[in-house]
């Protein structure tokens, strides 16, 4: 697709750039305000019109501005201002082109924020089962006379410092506190053990504390204590989950990988899983594969478009360019097996997930323009 644009046209507002659209301006109950629109254009015909944004019908309703194609500056000014909006500056040329600016109006400057705490939005309360607890929110605004004030229970929150999803958010007795003792990841050989461990602390009512623990979703049975020793067959995800007397609930993850193996093309660096080689059609070409692992004994494997390349069950592939293709490199027992999707230029995002897998891809000359 090609766009042909006669007569560039764009609009911002003053203050920011032409890569920004939105500036956001508070105003004093009753005060004035004056917004200002930078327009670029070369068509005398340009026509600039500002309107209100009602959240309510979603609507455009036009309201007065002007417009000096001298210094190319839209107004709009705002007098008594008394309710938040959005304003925007709309500019049409005689050619078909578009565009718009838009204006965040913040009336009575007002915000809130958990007592004693101004600069958070969100804090934690513990309490003892059973007792009471009061909550207070500190205000500010210009005329705090009009403010209403809603409290809601949340039983669902988002906690952005540690990007942690929590559901049923603890409203009997005092939060879990979980640490891990040690390291939370580990890379082992194969056949040697490894020792997980946390460290847990409940509230003054708590109870005792029990725990369970986890891999891949599977509980482990017999696995109670704030100890986990284990001789894994196979890399995987652990978690430790404790609870009290009172339902409440915390955990710790742990990350078990067994052998280290990797892989990548010999021509790039180690970390880089994927290679790209414009070739002539038919020619003959060498892949390369560099690796490393903890046990020596892994196999290999290639593929195509078409699928598994028999006989190819080396480190290196010497072929006739034709097709994409690809290399998996596996443990010998399937212990420890890595398999991934087939790599295609339009497909870059399966690089990511094929981390343990190289891949080329050969283009011939002729595809190309």
């Amino acid at each position: 697709y090609f766009k042909i644009n006669l007569n560039k046209l764009d609009v911002y507002p003053v203050g920011r750039t032409t890569s920004s659209r939105f500036r956001e301006i508070e105003a004093a109950l009753g005060g004035t305000v004056t917004l200002k629109a930078k327009v670029e254009t070369s068509d005398p015909g340009t026509v600039v019109t500002w309107k209100y944004r009602d959240p309510e019908s979603e609507s455009g309703i036009p309201v007065t501005g002007t417009f000096d194609s001298a210094s190319s500056t839209a107004e709009l000014v705002l007098d008594q201002i008394s309710k938040t909006g959005t304003y925007e500056c709309q500019v049409k040329d005689s050619y078909g082109n578009e565009e718009s600016a838009y204006f965040g109006v913040l009336v009575n400057h007002f915000r809130a924020w958990p007592a004693n705490d101004p600069d958070s939005s969100a804090v934690d309360v513990r309490a003892a089962a059973g007792s009471d607890v009061t909550l207070r929110i500190g205000t500010e605004g210009d005329d705090l006379s009009k403010v209403t004030y809603t409290w809601e229970k949340v039983e669902e929150i988002w906690d952005s410092d540690t990007w942690e999803y929590r559901e049923n958010v603890q409203t009997v007795g005092s939060a879990i506190v979980v640490e891990k003792e040690g390291p939370s990841s580990f890379s082992i050989r194969p056949g040697e053990s490894v020792t997980m461990k946390v460290k847990a602390e409940g509230g003054p009512d708590a109870g005792d504390l029990t725990y369970r623990w986890e891999t891949d979703g599977n509980t482990l049975y017999g696995k109670t204590s704030d100890t986990l020793t284990i001789t894994p067959e196979k890399s995987g995800f652990y978690c430790c989950y404790v609870r009290d007397g009172s339902g409440n609930e915390a955990s710790a993850d742990f990350n078990v990988e067994v052998n280290h193996l990797r892989a990548w093309p010999k021509e790039q660096e180690e970390g880089l899983y994927y290679d790209f080689r414009p070739v002539e059609e038919g020619s003959i070409v060498r892949l390369e594969t560099a690796w490393d692992a903890d046990d020596k004994d892994v196999s290999f494997r290639w593929e195509d478009d078409d699928g598994e390349i028999e006989g190819a069950v080396s480190d290196s592939l010497t072929t006739r360019a034709q097709s994409v293709t690809s290399m998996e490199i596996r443990k010998k027992s399937d212990s420890a097996s890595i398999s991934l999707e087939r790599i295609s230029l339009s497909d870059r995002k399966d690089v990511r997930k094929a981390r343990m897998k190289p891949s080329w891809t050969l283009k011939t000359a002729n595809l190309f323009p």
